[in-house]
């Protein structure tokens, strides 16, 4: 690497790290049963980042899986055993464990469906990459969680702030991205928490200090908007766009889809921490890239057939931009 980098940027996303889904796309490497072994060797071959650390804000899923990394060289245990002993234990998450081996059996783990062709089927994430992601809860458990983003309980009022600290960046930018929580306004009122999306799997946790009230929904149906729900719970529906009606019953396993307007996507697009900077175009471009079809589907309104058509070619276009921007 040509540059140096902090955990902290890589923690804040301004580390400038390409997407490592990004990187094994190009390198046709199958993301199913991946390994944070497997993958630290790919992340060894970046020579260079795609800014200058500190300088710009780009979500990147990399610097969670190099922190996830550094704990077991640190600690010599892995982020499941960790978190187990330091973080979930002690606030009583029972039931919350980071899923790195995604071949175990897990009681009572609800497995993530989609429904691409309007029929509901099985679309699990197989990856065993955690850090970024890949954390198995329940609502219940995130109930505790709730209540130490309320005033920092068991864990201590420190560890809350500092988590709660927005980024900022060279030029003095203060950045709504904090550490793994995103600052904003909900109905008018201050609030703050993280989306989350896989294949199979869409969630979103929010928290409103001005309520004292915080929100968690979890989905294991892609065609189920956490986001939107949330929103609406939160009471910020005058903040979010309203749902057509589609005339007559919706099939089993079908939900309507909604219209793409400028707003709504780029609210998606920033809880999904892509800046909506671009044009629509490369906002769409983006979204086709991590996206599955009926997710994108129901994004912009198109059909199924359509939406798989236009992610395919998207993907490719996309990866060859991150290419031209990405050394292996």
């Amino acid at each position: 690497m040509d540059q140096k980098i902090t955990i902290e940027q890589c923690l804040r996303h301004t580390a400038g790290l390409p997407e490592w889904f990004a990187l094994v796309g190009i390198a046709s490497v199958p993301v199913t049963r991946r390994t944070e072994g497997h993958l630290l060797p790919i992340l060894a071959g970046i020579r260079r980042t795609n800014f200058a650390p500190g300088v710009e804000f780009s979500y990147s899923n990399t610097g969670y899986v190099l922190a996830a990394a550094i704990t077991r060289r640190v600690t010599g245990m892995s982020l499941r055993e960790f978190s187990a002993e330091r973080i979930f234990g002690p606030l009583g998450m029972a039931d919350t464990m980071w899923r790195d081996d995604s071949s175990k059996v897990r009681p009572r783990f609800a497995y993530g469906h989609g429904n691409d062709d309007g029929v509901i089927r099985r679309a699990d994430t197989e990856e065993c990459v955690v850090g970024d992601g890949g954390l198995a809860t329940s609502g219940a458990d995130l109930a505790h969680w709730l209540g130490f983003l309320a005033d920092g309980r068991v864990l201590g009022a420190g560890i809350r702030a500092a988590l709660l600290e927005r980024a900022v960046l060279a030029d003095g930018t203060v950045h709504p991205y904090a550490l793994g929580v995103y600052h904003f306004t909900v109905g008018g009122k201050a609030a703050y928490g993280h989306a989350g999306s896989v294949d199979g799997y869409r969630s979103q946790l929010l928290y409103v200090p001005e309520d004292g009230l915080g929100f968690a929904c979890l989905a294991n149906q892609t065609r189920i908007d956490p986001l939107t729900l949330v929103n609406r719970a939160a009471g910020g529906e005058a903040d979010l766009p309203a749902v057509q009606a589609v005339p007559g019953p919706v099939p089993l396993g079908h939900w309507p889809a909604r219209p793409l307007g400028a707003s709504y996507l780029s609210l998606k697009l920033w809880q999904r921490g892509i800046t909506p900077r671009a044009s629509r175009h490369s906002a769409r471009l983006a979204l086709a890239a991590d996206l599955p079809a009926s997710v994108l589907a129901d994004f912009t309104g198109t059909s199924i057939s359509n939406a798989t058509r236009w992610a395919g070619y998207a993907r490719r276009d996309w990866f060859d931009h991150i290419a031209s921007r990405t050394q292996i």
